[in-house]
């Protein structure tokens, strides 16, 4: 056992403060994470499915479709990427040159404003 880590340890102990909790600090989400980037790859999907699906309907008219099941999948779409840009808020980034990401909600939400 090293001298030197039992007296990093009781330094530990004595300096230990209590701990503001931030909610908004908290809620950050990390870019490179594998919640971020799966949600990215259905957004992505998502933008491909819904400018073919419009364009089609465009070209070819609304005749013989049912206009229900339409305004569903229209919902879904726009809540889809109302979520993805509220998202953008709140999730990290890098800036250029910076080893370290960004994860004040302050300075991640000035960023799109």
């Amino acid at each position: 056992m090293d001298i030197h880590s039992d007296q990093s340890e009781s330094q530990e102990e004595e300096t230990n403060e209590p701990v503001e909790f931030d909610l908004l600090n908290s809620m950050i989400i990390d870019h490179e994470g594998i919640f971020i980037t799966i949600w990215t790859v259905f957004d992505v999907l998502l933008c491909l499915v819904s400018s073919w699906t419009y364009m089609y309907l465009t070209v070819f008219s609304i005749e013989g479709i049912d206009t229900d099941k339409m305004e569903y999948y229209n919902f879904f779409i726009e809540i889809f990427f109302f979520i993805t840009m509220a998202f953008g808020f709140i999730t990290d980034f890098k800036k250029q040159g910076e080893k370290e990401p960004e994860k004040k909600f302050g300075v991640i939400s000035k960023r799109y404003l």
